[in-house]
């Protein structure tokens, strides 16, 4: 992914967002589209973009 990210990095922003089509029910909790494995990764992607923003840092 970062040499695709590489060759085009000049002509769009590319945008990582871990939530994809998760959905807040009304007890509080997501529900993922892929099941509860999604959710787990989702949060993790979302720690790492929050404690490691660069992406050649994690990605």
């Amino acid at each position: 992914m970062n040499v695709a990210i590489d060759k085009v990095g000049s002509i769009f922003t590319l945008t990582y967002v871990p939530s994809g089509n998760a959905k807040l029910q009304s007890d509080g909790t997501l529900k993922c589209q892929h099941g509860p494995m999604e959710c787990l990764i989702n949060k993790v992607d979302a720690c790492l973009l929050h404690y490691y923003p660069d992406r050649y840092g994690w990605m």
